[in-house]
């Protein structure tokens, strides 16, 4: 039993560099954040924050009439205001959901085309309100509207 503890203990002791060595070791590794995962990076600015794609039902006035889909980018010039923002990210995306949700379903009407400045105030307005502070500016990147038929 000595030597099958003998031998987990240098395999875990060999094993660890190869898992921890890229992080631990790694000379000024930039913090490992999730603020861009499932999204696609536009910009190489670092005040730059993707967003993923967000999707809601639009209304035909009896039912679903099709699909929204809006992808959003901020622009957060202060870096400790964009630390915050990276944070909050849960509280943002949810406000973001709330936002497209009511917009498509309220909004858009079948066979026009959504008004994107309209979407952004609104999209801006609920930044503002969730952050509880402006500095935080919202930038579309993509709408696209799919119509039931």
């Amino acid at each position: 039993m000595t030597a099958l503890r003998f031998a987990a203990a240098a395999c875990a002791l060999l094993a660890s560099p190869l898992v921890c060595g890229p992080v631990a070791f790694a000379e000024g590794a930039a913090p490992q954040t999730d603020a861009g995962k499932g999204s696609t990076r536009l910009s190489s600015a670092p005040s730059y924050v993707p967003l993923p794609s967000i999707t809601s039902a639009t209304s035909s006035g009896r039912g679903i009439g099709g699909m929204m889909a809006v992808e959003f980018g901020l622009d957060i010039p202060d870096a400790r205001l964009r630390t915050r923002a990276i944070a909050m990210r849960p509280r943002l995306m949810d406000a973001m959901r709330a936002t497209v949700a009511d917009f498509a379903l309220t909004r858009v009407r079948p066979g026009s085309p959504p008004d994107p400045d309209q979407l952004s105030a609104l999209a801006q307005t609920a930044m503002d309100r969730t952050m509880g502070q402006g500095g935080v500016r919202v930038l579309i990147t993509n709408v696209m509207i799919t119509e039931r038929r």
